[in-house]
């Protein structure tokens, strides 16, 4: 029985992830712009008048 409730587990992880999949590759991509810009500008580009720009 334990076997079964991991399989149905697993199943549904799969399909939330594989229906989202363009929202989180979307979160994934701006992650990884805010870190090339932030190595870019030595830490200028994260103060909080840019996050709260970026926010708005």
């Amino acid at each position: 029985m334990e076997q079964g409730k991991k399989q149905v587990i697993h199943h549904e992880i799969k399909d939330m992830l594989k229906n989202n999949i363009r929202d989180y590759m979307m979160y994934i991509i701006l992650l990884v712009i805010m870190i090339i810009f932030t190595f870019n500008t030595n830490g200028a580009f994260l103060t909080a008048r840019n996050i709260s720009n970026l926010m708005n």
